[in-house]
């Protein structure tokens, strides 16, 4: 039982599609300009030119755009209370809200959907060491946090006074058996590597192209992506096979070559075959 809801969780997870069916151009183009903005504000060492590009870089969104932007937080919320709904062990309550660390950025804890499907395709390709790394690096932050949770002070520099400041707080155990939740979770799938892959359908729209195989030799996610690969290689048989037969282009040079070697060979067996 502890096996199916660690894989449905992680399997969840990683297929999340916050994207939508497709990412418009037009939302694409927008977000390359901002990153170009940003820089150049970055790079600006004259504080009028900065104010200005600030004031570039913080203009609104095209409408299109700010729709498109409204649809993937829409999405996000659906999917962050279907996740609080079906795996509430992986949730805790700190008395104002429900929290989590398993949705798209995990509180602080990195965007761990694009961590997972990148192990996934670590894992997929034979890279499993690596994999086995990146999720130990990962199980590591986790447990870290576990203890940060469970400590009953708090610390930080004071610059002023030029000391360390140590106050008193609550420990915070339901944080903290999530988090531990969380490298149980990650541990499990350290010993699962050999199973995971990527659907080799690069079109699959499934909804399940990260997942675990069931037989050594899957390769496709689901039924509908291995009749299409089906087709694929049977319209390629058949566009080779249409194809008109290779006609050599030799040189007359390489042709020449070429009589003169079928001359001496014919010659030599004729010659064995007298001897003997």
């Amino acid at each position: 039982m502890e096996d199916e809801r660690f894989r449905a969780l992680l399997e969840t997870v990683t297929n999340f599609n916050w994207e939508g069916p497709r990412s418009s151009a037009l939302r694409a183009e927008y977000e390359e300009q901002k990153a170009k903005q940003y820089d150049l504000w970055d790079a600006s060492r004259d504080e009028a030119e900065k104010a200005k590009l600030w004031g570039m870089y913080k203009a609104p969104a095209p409408a299109a755009v700010r729709a498109e932007y409204d649809e993937i937080r829409k999405r996000l919320r659906e999917y962050q209370r279907a996740l609080r709904r079906d795996f509430p062990e992986w949730h805790y309550s700190d008395g104002s809200r429900v929290r989590q660390f398993v949705g798209r950025d995990g509180l602080s804890q990195g965007a761990i959907q694009s961590e997972l499907r990148n192990v996934w395709q670590l894992a997929s390709t034979g890279k499993a060491d690596k994999a086995k790394r990146k999720l130990r690096k990962m199980s590591e932050s986790f447990a870290l946090n576990v203890d940060r949770a469970l400590a009953t002070t708090d610390s930080w520099y004071n610059r002023e006074k030029r000391e360390t400041e140590v106050v008193p707080r609550k420990a915070r155990p339901n944080e903290a058996a999530t988090l531990r939740q969380m490298v149980e979770t990650l541990e499990w799938l350290q010993r699962r590597l050999g199973s995971l892959k990527v659907c080799e359908n690069p079109k699959c729209v499934s909804g399940r192209k990260y997942f675990f195989k069931v037989y050594p030799n899957d390769t496709y996610c689901c039924a509908r992506c291995i009749k299409i690969a089906k087709a694929l290689r049977k319209a390629k048989r058949d566009a080779e096979s249409q194809k008109p037969p290779r006609v050599p282009n030799f040189s007359e040079e390489t042709r020449s070559k070429m009589r003169m070697s079928a001359v001496l060979r014919h010659a030599n067996e004729r010659a064995s075959k007298g001897k003997n």
